[in-house]
């Protein structure tokens, strides 16, 4: 189990490499919601990295029951194709 500040530990290299970053807050249903930030507003692989690697890691976070990205425009379809490819899960709703 990780605190929100591991998942976000974890999470930040991998788009700092790249030049972007990301807020994260857990509100009091537990839904994380998610704020991608610097290059990662306009990636054209937001969904992907929302999907297999954002998602999945916030949801590994006690109390967190649900993610999402307002910046993400993929149906929960497509996004459910790219988790399930990345091996990552299904993603039920956006």
């Amino acid at each position: 189990m990780k605190t929100l500040d591991e998942a976000l530990q974890t999470i930040r290299p991998r788009l700092r490499g790249h030049a972007g970053d990301m807020r994260a807050e857990i509100d009091e249903d537990g839904t994380a919601h998610v704020r991608f930030e610097g290059v990662c507003e306009t990636c054209p692989s937001i969904a992907v990295t929302y999907a297999g690697l954002v998602r999945t890691t916030l949801l590994d976070v006690p109390g967190v029951t649900r993610v999402v990205a307002d910046q993400v425009h993929a149906s929960p379809r497509t996004l459910n194709r790219i988790a399930g490819m990345l091996g990552a899960g299904r993603v039920d709703d956006q």
